[in-house]
């Protein structure tokens, strides 16, 4: 599977939510922003496009709370084979639900549900240090 086109930034997200409406419009407010996005609806997925994509990846967007695997874990098993990868977890559930779902690298940032569109583009941007 080859990346999406690229389209006016050259930074290519790698999106990972189990919600198809939430899934949908990320993916639509990023592209719209010029992102590229591989968008999945599960972690098994997430890892197939993240291993079929031969271009850079800069940065996993990944719900904590999926079936079979947490976002967490997610970033952990893509960073084996992207070691550079910036992770931005995003979750609905109190913080305290999240810590007993494992341990988060510390470079990871998180964004916390329900949040704006401005704060998703906004966070993105600034984890990928795009102007």
């Amino acid at each position: 599977m080859a990346c999406p086109p690229p389209q006016s930034q050259s930074t290519t997200i790698l999106l990972v939510e189990d919600d198809d409406l939430l899934l949908d419009l990320m993916t639509e407010v990023l592209e719209a922003e010029g992102f590229r996005v591989l968008a999945a609806a599960d972690p098994i997925e997430a890892l197939r496009q993240a291993q079929q994509c031969t271009e850079p990846i800069g940065l996993l967007i990944a719900d904590v709370v999926m079936p079979g695997m947490t976002g967490m874990d997610l970033a952990k098993r893509v960073r084996a084979s992207r070691p550079r990868i910036r992770a931005l977890l995003i979750s609905g559930y109190p913080r305290d639900f999240i810590s007993r779902k494992g341990v988060p690298d510390p470079e990871d940032e998180f964004l916390w549900k329900p949040f704006t569109i401005d704060a998703l583009v906004s966070t993105s941007r600034r984890i990928l240090e795009i102007p």
